[in-house]
């Protein structure tokens, strides 16, 4: 007994917003599009014979609707590409698409909550957690990321344990 959730027919719109299909070269992580993100500045695209297709805000709600509701593992390098979106240079919208042509290549993948035996080992009232943090990944502030809910945290953490601290709390 389960219920999955599979947004196959939304990630294919968002694909074709960006222009994505299946000719696109195999992205194996969707972090790999978002690892040295950092501010645009001026001038960044100036000499880039790059020309986005699509309007950054709309693929990139586009893909945190289908993050937020049943792909967990977007989770996180749609929370970086958020960070830019006031400004997001050619790096951004590149990485945006890798992101979405990883979604795209994967969209048979479900969350699915199955049912859990009524025995005291598997109790389905348990709340189980898990958090995760970088120390100072942010280039532009030098803040950590915490991944429980990929966000970046309102203080400073100044070291690595510091930053596990914070994710444990936010997690709790």
């Amino acid at each position: 007994r389960y219920v999955e959730l599979n947004n196959a027919t939304n990630i294919e719109k968002v694909a074709r917003l960006a222009d994505v299909n299946d000719s696109f070269a195999s992205v194996r992580s969707p972090m790999e599009a978002t690892r040295r993100l950092h501010k645009k500045t001026e001038g960044e695209d100036d000499n880039s014979k790059y020309v986005p297709n699509y309007e950054y805000a709309q693929v990139l709600g586009g893909i945190m609707y289908i993050a937020n509701t049943s792909r967990p593992d977007l989770l996180t390098p749609v929370n970086r590409l958020a960070r830019y979106v006031q400004d997001p240079s050619h790096t951004h919208y590149k990485s945006l698409t890798g992101v979405v042509a990883h979604a795209y290549q994967t969209r048979d993948r479900a969350l699915r909550y199955t049912q859990v035996p009524k025995d005291k080992d598997h109790d389905p009232f348990r709340l189980w957690a898990a958090s995760d943090s970088s120390f100072a990944d942010c280039p532009d502030t030098g803040r950590s990321t915490i991944d429980w809910t990929s966000q970046v945290p309102k203080t400073v953490a100044t070291s690595t344990t510091e930053a596990e601290v914070q994710a444990a709390h936010e997690c709790a």
